[in-house]
């Protein structure tokens, strides 16, 4: 216990000047620039050495194997607009009645009686022995 007493007694607050650097410091940090980014510092250093990764143009026999119009979306690839049709008010009416129709089915479940259960307290809490014709003679 005194040794917490003598280490609080002995702690020093920080100094204007230490609170002051700590600020500057952490608004500057606020205001640099991402280092990963495409224009960032640490990106520009990397690809100076040759250790960045650079997206470069795909090789001939690449291009020449991919289909024109894939099945798939391929990645970085944004997908053509779909054209929505807005549905009509009996599409709508008859969309709104089967889920009216769903969800009281839905509420028919939930509020159906449960059966009684068959358990009736006569089985004993332990597991019964194996039968004697399965023992070992």
């Amino acid at each position: 216990m005194k040794c917490i007493q003598r280490f609080l007694r002995l702690r020093q607050r920080p100094s204007l000047a230490q609170v002051a650097g700590v600020l500057v410091t952490a608004a500057l940090a606020g205001c640099a620039p991402q280092p990963f980014a495409d224009d960032g510092l640490t990106k520009r250093s990397a690809a100076l050495i040759g250790t960045a990764t650079i997206p470069s143009e795909a090789k001939p026999f690449v291009r020449d194997q991919r289909e024109a119009s894939p099945a798939y979306i391929p990645v970085g690839v944004t997908p053509p607009q779909r054209e929505l049709q807005p549905r009509s008010a009996s599409e709508a009416a008859a969309l709104e009645a089967e889920l009216a129709a769903q969800r009281d089915r839905a509420r028919g479940f939930a509020t159906r009686p449960v059966p009684p259960s068959s358990y009736d307290g006569s089985i004993p809490p332990r597991v019964a022995p194996p039968p004697k014709e399965l023992l070992p003679q």
